[in-house]
């Protein structure tokens, strides 16, 4: 969730670059400074290995050993370890393989079977070599269960120093080189009775080598056209392209010659730009970011390619396709269990036989080691492909040209074993997960035969048949059981003898923000001391983001909804991350770290005002709410604005009976923001809201009169709103007048016409009063209020746009006049009321023309074309239907104001069943906007060119 908010920032380190300039480099949290290069990776990658196998607990009881040391084989008992495959950078000095899984294993306290556990050292690539090696462990039923994973990292001196001689790093004056990073990333593929929580198959794998114009793109297209044809157009691309030119050129090519398989609505997602290079940690990081956003209900689409390139022509794909929740549960359910209960995996545990049972992979995605979930999930840097003649337990090296440089291809050697064949077709694939499994269909093919390691000896090598590129396919699960875009969570596993309880799944906020749920009050994680300051670092980062980007969404009325749409997601990913740094621990502690991020600034802030509601409000616990109500009470006055835009949007049932009850305040700034936030989520009560009409503040009045038009039944409302006409204050009589044009009751519109007529006779409403009155009657008044309306154009031409919005073509010369008086004083350097804009706004919204605004163009245009317009209400040279409004307001470029005011004329006309709330999520605009339009093809419309009171009059 912080690398989806952009919170993994490189941070500078103690080396300097040839020009004299500090490197930077993203890096892990927890982890020391003082520590270098390959003596890193055990510590990047322990943590994040043993919160991988902690979702193998229930099938697995004592896979992570509490407290102890792990060992491969367990004279106690237990199960027995599992195979680490693992891949990591090719360096000469990394410690020695069988040396660094080893400490893994320690360090983990996950039980590793370290005679089938073998490191790959390459780039890239060498992630999709060890899947491949993994899935074939499997189906030769070495083991039933395999983590594999990937660790690299750039915090090294000597390879900062080799990439900057060759200009490779991001700087200050140099751009298009990468920024260097680290990460960890492992997953645990399966059979199928870990298949209960796992998150998809891995559908396909392959690799090849490009030719001497790697920059053409052609292995990579060739291999994404493979993929496309076993599972169908690619609709989610994760590639590893980073800002290098050389990167970028390819995977461009790739892109254009590949382009057949790819959806026309392809997402391409670039992770490496925001993680920073990760180099051998890359493809494994890319599967567990793919399996969490299944996991957190924000994919973009059930199946994803992951394009990997080498520095050199190596070149590889992967497929992962998210598994269905309820198939695979009663796949595991009907897996057949081994023979002893207390240890499924035995060291004579066979895999199940395809005949039988369906071979699913699952895939346990655990995020990168450390302490905060954003800078250590960051990728690192490409390095080169992965020998694929490399023998278990260790991989062969070679002397490197330069940091990055991998071992030259060998041939690999034979296994001696024979090839196993392979399972039908059509048996099920397998699946993926981050914390839970992911399966990939059993079969495999190949161009060239694919050996097999010899069973419960030390596995001989995948080979390709020679030197040849290794090619696994795998078949694509039943047509029968379609796969959903959405996400299937499963609960959290933790070990059995922890004595933590499960923190409830993450689901993230996609349009509109999730309601997060915590660790019990009685369970949860705290992070230790020494990370505590960098986490609160992070989540004050993520607090001032929503408070910039909610700032930047409220306050661009000229700009399009598309624009808005982004802010308002940039919102959301921020909360979500800012969330998940505390989501382990109870919600009362949460809700206190929360705050904390809002209590260091001494000055009234808005926009932090904003931030702490909503993020406060999203919490599903009371606790939540009434700490975003008691904030709220000691906050400046002038910040309440924002906190009332924090709490409507808020996503917690909670906020409504707080606000409910902060209606009993003495402070009636307080009550004021309380109805209106019972008014936009549309949870007032007749009974509590009554007594404030007559409250002896005019504000609250018109704010109870506001909030008592969004309840029903109307029956009940509208005596209510009728008494308050008669109110001595304009804001209160206004807001009961345009609730009672909501309801399409008349003694609204009445009051409207007198008042206004009055104003104009005597000038005793205030400018902001006239503007709102004239307004509410060019949106639902009737044909015979064109002189009115008139008129109070004629005295404030900063109001001649509403003629526009009320359509008549009787408005046309008289618009015509006040483009003349405009254009007049501009002339003569007189002081001008409105503007031609304005005008030519109202015009254009009647008649439909685009034309020069000067009086002369327009009254020439006028003369040709009155007589074809008819009278009638008309919106763009057409007799006005609503459907008209509708449209627009969904266009993607129509500015918020706009929008606005087509969502007002859908209300009044059509009344509350056409609600729209504007300043609400997009996601849930585009709901009512979908409904509303479903209605208006099979409802009773007004006629076409008829205003909305004489519609209202003919119906009742």
């Amino acid at each position: 969730m912080s690398a989806r908010a952009g919170r993994i920032e490189p941070r500078p380190t103690r080396f300097f670059d040839q020009r004299g300039h500090r490197m930077s480099v993203a890096r892990a949290l927890a982890l020391s400074d003082d520590l270098f290069g390959s003596k890193r990776l055990p510590a990047l990658g322990a943590p994040a290995l043993r919160e991988a196998a902690l979702a193998l607990d229930q099938q697995l009881p004592g896979i992570v050993q509490v407290g102890l040391a792990s060992s491969p084989q367990d004279p106690g008992g237990g199960p027995p370890g599992l195979p680490l495959l693992l891949a990591i950078p090719d360096r000469p000095d990394a410690a020695p393989d069988d040396e660094l899984l080893a400490t893994l294993a320690a360090d983990s306290t996950v039980k590793v079977d370290l005679a089938r556990s073998t490191v790959v050292r390459g780039g890239h690539t060498g992630f999709a070599t060890v899947v491949a090696r993994a899935l074939t462990l499997l189906d030769q039923g070495v083991a039933p269960a395999v983590i594999v994973g990937g660790i690299d990292t750039y915090y090294d001196e000597a390879v900062l120093h080799a990439l900057d001689r060759a200009d490779r790093l991001n700087a200050l004056d140099h751009r298009g080189g990468i920024t260097p990073s680290e990460g960890a990333a492992f997953l645990v593929l399966g059979w199928d009775s870990f298949s209960g929580s796992a998150h998809g198959w891995v559908h396909f794998v392959d690799h090849a080598e490009s030719g001497p114009e790697s920059r053409g793109g052609g292995a990579m297209a060739s291999l994404i056209d493979a993929a496309a044809r076993t599972s169908g157009s690619i609709e989610w691309v994760l590639s590893d392209v980073n800002a290098e030119p050389a990167r970028v050129e390819a995977w461009s090519a790739a892109e254009r010659r590949g382009a057949a398989a790819l959806a026309s609505t392809v997402r391409d997602d670039r992770w490496i730009e925001e993680f920073g290079e990760v180099g051998a940690a890359t493809g494994a990081l890319l599967a567990v970011m793919t399996c969490t956003y299944w996991n957190a209900g924000c994919a973009p689409a059930s199946t994803a390619l992951l394009a990997l390139h080498d520095d050199t022509a190596e070149r590889a794909v992967l497929v992962l396709q998210e598994a269905p929740r309820a198939e695979l549960q009663e796949a595991a359910a009907a897996a057949p269990t081994s023979a002893s209960a207390a240890h499924p995996f035995s060291a004579s545990t066979t895999s199940p036989s395809p005949s039988t049972t369906s071979p699913s992979l699952s895939i346990t995605a655990a995020p990168i080691s450390g302490a905060p979930p954003t800078e250590v999930s960051a990728p690192t840097p490409p390095s080169s492909p992965a020998p694929l003649s490399a023998s278990a337990p260790q991989s062969a090296s070679a002397p490197q040209s330069s940091p990055r440089s991998a071992p030259a291809p060998q041939s690999a050697p034979q296994s001696t074993a024979a090839p196993r064949s392979a399972p039908d077709p059509q048996s099920s694939s397998a699946p993926l997960s981050s914390s839970a499994p992911l399966s990939s269909p059993a079969p495999l093919s190949s161009p060239a035969p694919l050996s097999s390691p010899a069973p419960l000896s030390s596995p001989a090598p995948i080979s390709g048949g020679g030197s040849g590129p290794l090619s696994i396919r795998y078949s694509a699960p039943p047509s029968s059981n379609p796969l959903s875009t959405r996400s299937r969570r499963s609960p959290s596993l933790v070990p059995s003898s922890s004595a933590v309880l499960p923190t409830p799944p993450f689901q993230a906020s996609v349009g509109v923000p999730a309601l997060h749920r915590f660790a019990p009050a009685t369970g949860g994680e705290a992070p230790d001391e020494e990370v505590r300051p960098q986490l609160r670092r992070l989540a004050r980062d993520c607090m001032e983001d929503i408070a910039i980007f909610g700032d930047l969404w409220r306050q661009r009325e000229e700009e399009p909804a598309s624009l808005t749409a982004r802010l308002e997601q940039q919102v959301l990913d921020n909360l979500d991350a800012l969330v998940a740094l505390v989501r382990r621990r109870p919600a009362p502690e949460a809700v206190k770290e929360i705050s904390h991020c809002a209590q260091e600034i001494s000055f009234p802030d808005r926009g932090r005002g904003f931030a702490l509601a909503v993020t406060l409000g999203c919490i599903d616990d009371e606790e939540g709410a009434r700490a975003a109500i008691s904030a709220m009470r000691k906050a400046h006055p002038g910040t309440l604005p924002a906190w009332e835009a924090g709490l409507r949007l808020a996503s917690s049932p909670e906020i409504e009976a707080a606000a409910a009850r902060l209606l009993r305040s003495e402070r009636t700034p307080l009550v004021r923001v309380a109805l209106e936030v019972l008014r936009f989520r549309r949870a007032g009560d007749l009974a509590t809201i009554t007594p404030l009409l007559t409250h002896a503040e005019a504000r609250v009045r018109a704010a109870a009169a506001r909030c008592a038009a969004s309840i029903e039944p109307a029956e009940q409302v509208i005596p209510l709103l009728e008494d308050r006409l008669t109110d001595t204050d304009d804001s209160v009589t206004l807001a009961a007048a345009e609730g009672l044009l909501l309801h399409g009751a008349a003694a609204g519109l009445t009051w409207l016409r007198t008042r206004l007529d009055a104003d104009l006779a005597s000038g005793s409403m205030g400018r902001d009063h006239r503007a709102h009155a004239t307004r509410l009657l060019a949106l639902g008044g009737g044909a015979e209020d064109l002189d009115l309306l008139v008129r109070a154009a004629a005295g404030d031409p900063r109001l001649a746009e509403v003629l526009g919005w009320y359509g008549h073509p009787g408005a046309v010369e008289p618009l015509l006049d006040l483009l003349d008086q405009v254009h007049r004083a501009l002339e003569s350097r007189e002081p001008v009321r409105g503007s031609d804009l304005s005008v030519t706004r109202a015009l254009q919204r009647i008649t439909g023309a685009s034309l020069d605004p000067h009086p002369a163009v327009w009254r020439s245009w006028w003369s040709q074309m009155r007589a074809s317009l008819p009278a009638e209400r008309l919106r763009f040279g057409e007799p006005y239907t609503p459907s008209l409004s509708l449209e627009e307001l969904a266009l993607d470029m129509t500015p918020l104001r706009v929008r606005r005011e087509c969502a007002q004329e859908l209300l009044l006309q059509l009344g509350p069943v056409a609600r729209i709330d504007i300043d609400g999520w997009s996601a849930h605009q585009r709901d009512a906007i979908a409904r509303l339009r479903a209605n208006l093809s099979r409802g009773d419309l007004p006629p076409a060119g008829s205003f909305p009171a004489d519609h209202h009059a003919r119906s009742r």
